[in-house]
């Protein structure tokens, strides 16, 4: 089966779904293949993610242990100090360099899933706005985002991992971690829409009772999306950039330690 014969038969799931309307808008209608293919990279990467980090660590523990089956020793005790020494460096060096490698992979499919919601919701609001007069038939950004996470972002990662070999048990970690990122994204929006509502609030200078024109509203829901990928978007940039030079340093140390010591160990 082929990815878009596979994005299809998820999206067409997602419409049979009972769970596709949030405030009245069915967002199994806005399912299209570059969100469901975004969700599937952050599933699959959340699947993937074990064996990612434990391969660089797994590689220099095995090569560790063919050195130490093939390399002279003068004493069985330094062969097995030179073993263990070679397995604990090789684990901690690994794994900091492959949580940095992970980390890149992460934030690009979480960048992908950011932008597609916005492009998603910004169709939602422009559809309303087309065939109603009413703005406030238009729900707020935050929900708006709220309700494309729920029914069709989280439904297509869980089904996703739920079709790989332990993949309930991963869901026992992605879960928390899927809430937290969901979580962080609507705090951002929904603080957003706070100060836009006081900023609107502190310039208008008379109280009048007659409704937003719905364009004027949906030029300003637009805007705010656009803001919020504005500064989402460099926010996963400088997680990113915070972890990576780090983890990097600390991967060279902790190498060059490791290999130090066991050298030592080999020809002192």
């Amino acid at each position: 089966m082929t990815k878009k014969s596979n994005y299809n038969q998820i999206i067409q799931q997602i419409k049979q779904s009972n769970n596709n309307n949030e405030n009245g808008v069915d967002f199994s209608k806005y399912a299209r293949p570059e969100l469901i293919e975004a969700a599937s990279a952050v599933a699959n990467f959340l699947g993937d993610g074990i064996s990612s980090i434990l391969s660089p660590p797994v590689v220099l523990v095995v090569v560790t242990f063919v050195l130490d089956y093939v390399l002279p020793f003068s004493s069985s005790f330094r062969r097995v100090l030179f073993l263990v020494v070679g397995v604990i460096g090789g684990l901690i060096t690994g794994l900091l360099y492959g949580t940095r490698s992970i980390i890149h992979l992460a934030a690009g499919d979480a960048k992908k899933v950011v932008t597609e919601i916005i492009r998603l919701v910004t169709d939602i609001i422009e559809d309303i706005s087309s065939y109603s007069r009413d703005p406030s038939t238009i729900p707020p950004v935050s929900e708006l985002v709220r309700g494309a996470i729920k029914t069709l972002v989280i439904p297509v990662i869980t089904g996703v991992l739920k079709s790989k070999l332990y993949g309930r048990i991963i869901l026992l970690v992605a879960n928390p971690i899927l809430k937290t990122s969901s979580d962080w994204l609507l705090y951002i929006i929904s603080s957003f829409e706070s100060k836009s509502k006081k900023s609107d609030s502190s310039t208008v200078k008379t109280v009048t009772t007659k409704a937003e024109p719905t364009r004027q509203k949906q030029d300003r829901m637009i805007e705010t999306l656009n803001t919020v990928k504005k500064i989402v978007v460099p926010k996963i940039d400088a997680l990113v950039r915070k972890f990576n030079m780090p983890l990097f340093i600390s991967s060279l140390i902790c190498g060059a330690i490791t290999f130090l010591c066991m050298l030592g160990i080999y020809t002192l």
